[in-house]
């Protein structure tokens, strides 16, 4: 309002104070005033500040100066756009000034609008004025070497920040960066080059081209050592921003940094720097396509990280050292002689090793190298110069990182080579023990540290030395906090990589300087102390732990002071209370009477909401420890307040107590409170959550068998929760067992109303009411599980009086509900029982197939192979016979089969065939069975087909082989199916036999039949996920199908007539779906094997509607959901590794995502339509959020664009 323009003017007015506090205080006001919310001023206003403005910056006080820097960005926002060009075009005309203060005010008024500007609007004014100005600026001669610097800093911010907005000039802006990587100053030379990798990264494809094209010719044709060097910095700096666009490109480059590196003199250590780092960039952004160079590139960099003309290294640098004491001599780097401050060589060390670190790193196809890489790298252990060495140590991490990684499948090679010179690598770290630097001795112990986990066993034998120096460290009250805790870090790796039962080595020091550091002001180190002391508590109870009692109790003593405070971090209080509960479970008979002192102190943190997490899980494993610590005189106390937590929100508070409580039941003798404890911890056995339900019922159980005294009221008040919780449809996994081994133990307990018969009834009944469907088939097959288990707990009459009842149940023809209960019961019995002797049972099972009953039918195949597993030289015959002889129940017997064949081989070992011809015979009829004209049929033969390729692999394989070839589609279909139902299990035998057979198996992919080649792509889709290794050496031909496969086929488009309405169905969708799930998982597996410009335009396919949603068919709908879906995540994981082709695609990829979250249903839509809109919009969301870390996508205008809208 007018008073706000009133305080401006005054303020204007105190500008032209000569007293520099009085125009400080006013520019002060000023940029307060600019940066309120509902600041707004009239054109002659707006004009009078930025004038005052532009005046203040030649101001004679470089604080009123700085101040009025300040406030150009919230100006620029705040005026009109004529205003913004009158404020730029002053500050133009003040850095064509010559006067340098000028000058230098300008540039970093300029500077400080592109970097702090946010409103893309006025961002698009600033760079449409400054921009062109600023290259005709480049252009005129005679400029100074500090105006072009200044010139060339802004323009690098300016691309860094609009790019995209500079558009229209990259022409010109390319033309006169590559003309000035000739300038002769340097300064000038490094501005112009930071511009190029900007350019690079916002410049169209043609116009990178032709930068990636000038580059490689200069280069080749450059003579003298500057111009190569820069001309090298220029190559590293584009393939960085510029990435998979520019990549193919620049390579010609590659040997020609090779060769100047090579050929370089001692004074050419600048040129030396240059190639290596440009060589790492390719690494870095472009492993692919520098791949045919690594060889060269390991052997240049292995060269150069030994490259040290001024300096000669003695024996003992080579030989290394174990003197861990260093009191009679200096660090030898520290006395040295030789000082030379002129020598630079150490730069092409350092780039040298950086190269090494990126291509350990880099790709896991270069695992053959690093046999090679490890001793190299090894051998540089004596670098003299601090940053050379914390550089060599980073590469070797990361070595050793690949190997820890890779395994045993890509990493062997390099973990041999580590492993043979394991001591010679030990000897050299711990030589640099000695020195004073704080970094370096921390990339050692993060060395030792992934050494550790990489080859524990070798290490473990040299425990003694490497121990001993972590213990100097953790007491060295002069070394700083950090290292201290890398320290203690190492320590813990080494004990935990201790052979079971060992000696720890310097037990005495290394307990004392545990305790030191627990007795630490700073609570980092404290923390990092009490976990080590854990550990060391676990080994030492390993041991005979009278021998180690004083250590037991100055451990306990440290951390037990820590439990005591109050007025400590969080952090530490956890770890006290953990390290005395580990302490006291596994120690407890060193410390006497310590013990019920610590106790009460436990109980009281369990009341404190804060802490009582961690009480509890120390509590339960004192309770639960083998010592049977005596905890009676807290233990009222404990079951109360444990009975106290079940009723509290808190889902991991109530699981821990649950477990707490169950040890106490276990172990004590009197649990008081039990009745209200049963009281607390029914209201739990509940379907809604079945892992609290399962732990209550664990609880429960506990208190079934030890406590007799609360069987009767427990077993009233629990069982019908049970009986309610077993028709769960979602009932599965450990809250089954759990429930099972409580219907064992109430029937074991032989209580009224808990007996066999009792229990039994409430099972039968519970299956036959209820809803039908396949909610009601799950709830049978966890009935018929209980009822197995009550089964194994009753006596032999009982178990055949069960088994008679289950039969009459299905030969009396009862009604469906009460049939299907006594199948799946059948079923759970007899697969852990021989009821081969139940005479007619097969027979019976067999009627059942030809039950009315959908229901039926599928219960009795699944009974009859669950009965199979009892006795397979009984029934198998019998299931191979009908199906050679009855061809109505061919589908069923199918089914049953396939129960079996998935039993066989399991872990437990305990079903397996009688005779290989039983195999034999199994695998002609599923062979058989292949031209089936039942989708379902064919469905199963593929599955058991692939089971049985993991039993009996080169015959079945080769049969499996041989359907590739077959005529007919369905069997090639089944071919692809059944592999990957072999490539799906996590069994590894057949690996090898399965590998030989996939180039044929990929041929399918290329298959003319669509729902052959839609298989295909599935079967590659699992490879991925479980077995990728199989997959090695056969991608190159893989991936450009695959993306083929998800193209848009128009001509697959067909409208279907219903009634008054017509609809379109795409029968090319199915395929397209199963192309982009595999595109997405090898993306996610292998994304250096995908073309990005192939994935970026696949994907900008799958996100891009080409055709009438609305006019689809619900199917088809539901099929174009998942493409788009599937394509938004396979977006958001390319933005990780290709944010700079995401970004130059920006336009074509955002056209589609805005399409998608516009997207409306119809008014009529159904609830199930609008829950996959929302969730395609979330997918498209997601994609937006990763995009949005892209590096440097805020210099994209489309997508900064996008946001604003």
């Amino acid at each position: 309002g007018g008073g706000a323009m009133a305080t401006v003017h005054a303020i204007l007015d105190k500008f032209k104070s000569r007293d520099k506090d009085f125009r400080f205080m006013a520019t002060s006001d000023l940029q307060g005033e600019l940066t309120k919310e509902d600041f707004k001023a009239d054109g002659d206003t707006q004009t009078r500040i930025c004038e005052a403005v532009l005046s203040q910056l030649e101001d004679h006080s470089s604080d009123v100066c700085s101040l009025a820097v300040k406030c150009l960005t919230p100006l620029a926002c705040k005026v009109d756009e004529s205003k913004v060009e009158l404020l730029l075009s002053g500050l133009l005309k003040k850095l064509a000034s010559d006067k340098p203060e000028s000058r230098e005010v300008a540039a970093l008024g300029l500077k400080t609008i592109v970097l702090e500007m946010e409103d893309t609007a006025v961002a698009s004014v600033v760079t449409a004025k400054s921009g062109p100005s600023l290259v005709g600026f480049i252009k005129q001669e005679g400029l100074g070497m500090q105006v072009q610097a200044d010139i060339f800093d802004i323009l690098n911010c300016m691309l860094q920040r609009f790019g995209a907005l500079l558009r229209a000039h990259h022409a010109d802006l390319k033309s006169v960066l590559c003309a000035s990587l000739s300038s002769p100053h340097s300064v000038v030379r490094k501005r112009v080059v930071q511009c190029l990798g900007s350019l690079s990264a916002a410049v169209s494809e043609s116009l990178l081209v032709e930068m990636a094209q000038f580059l490689v010719a200069a280069l080749q044709g450059a003579e003298t050592e500057v111009a190569r060097r820069t001309l090298m910095q220029g190559v590293g700096a584009v393939v960085k921003s510029g990435g998979s666009r520019v990549g193919s490109h620049l390579v010609a480059a590659v040997p020609r940094c090779i060769e100047y590196c090579t050929t370089s003199t001692e004074d050419q250590d600048e040129l030396q720097e240059a190639a290596l780092q440009a060589l790492d960039s390719f690494l870095q952004r472009q492993p692919d396509v520098i791949q045919p160079h690594c060889q060269d590139i390991m052997a240049l960099g292995l060269d150069r990280l030994a490259y040290d003309p001024n300096y000669t290294y003695d024996e003992e640098d080579e030989a290394g050292g174990m003197d861990l004491d260093g009191e009679d001599e200096e660090d030898e780097y520290e006395d040295e002689d030789f000082s030379d401050d002129e020598d630079t060589s150490w730069k092409v060390r350092r780039a040298a090793a950086k190269l090494l670190a990126s291509l350990a790193g880099a790709r896991a196809e270069f695992a053959a190298l690093y046999t090679a890489l490890a001793p190299g790298l090894q051998s540089r252990f004596k670098e003299r110069e601090e940053g050379v060495q914390i550089e060599v140590f980073k590469a070797y991490c990361s070595l050793l990182q690949h190997i820890v990684a890779s395994g045993t499948q890509t990493g062997g090679g390099a973990r041999a080579a580590v492993e043979g010179s394991v001591d010679g690598l030990i000897q050299a770290v711990l030589r640099h023990m000695r020195g004073k630097s704080a970094k370096a001795k921390g990339t050692a112990f993060n060395l030792l540290q992934l050494l550790t986990q990489c080859l524990p066993q070798e290490i473990s034998r040299h425990s003694q030395p490497l121990i001993q120096v972590g213990v100097q460290t953790a007491t060295d009250s002069h070394a700083d906090a950090s290292l201290r805790i890398e320290a203690l870090g190492l320590i813990a790796s080494l004990l935990e990589a201790l052979p079971k039962g060992s000696a720890v080595p310097q037990l005495e020091s290394l307990s004392a300087s545990i305790v030191s550091c627990v007795q630490h002001t700073y609570y980092k180190l404290i923390s990092e102390g009490l976990k080590v002391s854990r550990i060391l508590a676990s080994i030492l109870a390993q041991s005979d732990p009278s021998s180690t009692e004083s250590t037991v109790v100055q451990l306990f003593e440290a951390a037990f002071a820590r439990l005591q405070q109050v007025d400590i971090d969080q952090q530490v209080k956890d770890q006290a209370m953990l390290c005395v509960g580990t302490l006291v479970s596994q120690l407890g008979g060193c410390l006497g009477g310590r013990v019920g002192a610590c106790l009460p102190l436990i109980l009281e943190r369990m009341r404190n909401e804060v802490t009582r997490l961690t009480a509890v899980l120390t509590f339960g494993e004192i309770v639960g420890s083998p010592l049977r610590i005596d905890v009676s005189n807290v233990l009222p106390g404990a079951v109360a307040e444990l009975g106290l937590h079940l009723r509290l929100v808190d889902r991991d508070l109530r699981l821990a107590s649950l477990s707490t409580l169950a040890a106490i039941v276990e172990t004590a003798s009197q649990v008081p409170q039990l009745e209200e404890l049963v009281t607390q911890a029914l209201p739990l056995v509940d379907g809604g959550d079945l892992i609290t339900a399962a732990a209550s019922l664990a609880l429960l159980t506990q208190i079934l068998q030890k406590h007799a005294e609360a069987r009767n009221a427990l077993c009233a008040a629990a069982l019908p929760r049970a009986i309610q919780l077993v028709s769960s449809p979602l009932l599965q996994g450990a809250p089954l067992r759990a429930l099972m081994d409580f219907f064992g133990a109430a029937v074991e307990s032989q209580v009224e109303g808990a007996d066999f018969d009792s229990v039994y009834q409430s099972l039968l009944e519970a299956g036959t009411t209820g809803s039908q469907g396949e909610s009601h088939t799950q709830s049978c097959v966890s009935i018929g599980q209980c009822v197995a288990a009550i089964y194994a707990c009753a006596p032999q009459p009982k178990r055949q009086q069960t088994l008679d009842n289950l039969i009459t149940h299905l030969a009396s023809g009862q009604e469906e509900a009460s049939q299907t209960v006594a199948l799946y019961c059948l079923a759970a019995i007899g697969r852990h029982n021989d009821l081969s002797s139940q005479a007619g049972l097969d027979i019976t099972l067999l009627k059942c197939f030809e039950a009315p009953s959908e229901g039926v039918k599928s219960a009795a195949s699944y009974a009859f192979g669950n009965v199979a597993l009892g006795n397979l030289a009984h029934f198998l015959p019998v299931m191979l016979d009908q199906m050679n002889n009855d061809q109505r129940l061919k589908y069923l017997l199918l089914l049953s089969l396939k129960e079996v064949i998935s039993k066989l081989g399991a872990e437990d070992g305990d079903v397996q065939l009688s005779a290989s011809s039983d195999l034999e015979q199994i695998v002609k009829l599923l062979l058989q069975q292949c031209s089936s004209k039942e989708d379902a049929a064919r469905n199963v033969v593929s599955e058991c087909l692939g089971k049985l390729a993991l039993l009996a692999h080169p015959s079945v394989l080769r049969d499996i082989e041989g359907l590739t070839l077959s005529q007919s589609a369905a069997e090639r279909a089944i071919a692809a199916s059944s592999f990957k139902h072999a490539v799906s299990s996590k069994s590894t035998s057949a690996d090898d036999d399965l590998k030989a057979h996939v180039p044929a198996f990929l041929k399918l992919v290329s298959d003319a039949d669509p729902a052959v080649t839609t298989h295909a792509l599935q079967a590659v889709t699992q490879c991925l996920s479980t077995k990728p290794h199989l997959l090695e050496g056969c991608l190159e031909g893989l991936v450009p199908n695959v993306i083929a496969h998800t193209a848009m086929d128009k001509e697959k488009l067909r409208e279907v007539v219903l009634g008054p309405f017509k609809q379109v169905v795409d029968d090319g969708l199915p395929l397209r779906r199963a192309a982009f799930e595999c595109l997405e998982s090898l993306v996610a597996v292998c994304a250096e094997k995908v073309d990005t410009d192939g994935l970026l335009s696949a994907t900008v396919s799958g996100i891009t509607d080409h055709f009438d949603m609305l006019r689809c068919s619900a199917i088809s709908l539901t099929d174009h959901y998942s493409v788009k879906n599937t394509s938004h995540m396979i977006l958001a994981k390319t933005a990780a590794f290709a944010g700079q082709a995401i970004m130059a695609a920006m336009a074509e990829i955002l056209g589609p995502i805005k399409t998608t979250l516009s997207f409306s249903l119809k008014k009529d839509a159904v609830k199930q339509e609008m829950e996959r809109v929302e969730e395609m919009k979330l997918g498209a969301l997601r994609a937006l959020h990763a995009m949005s870390k892209i590096e440097g996508i805020n210099s994209c205008a489309a997508f900064q664009d996008f946001l604003m809208t």
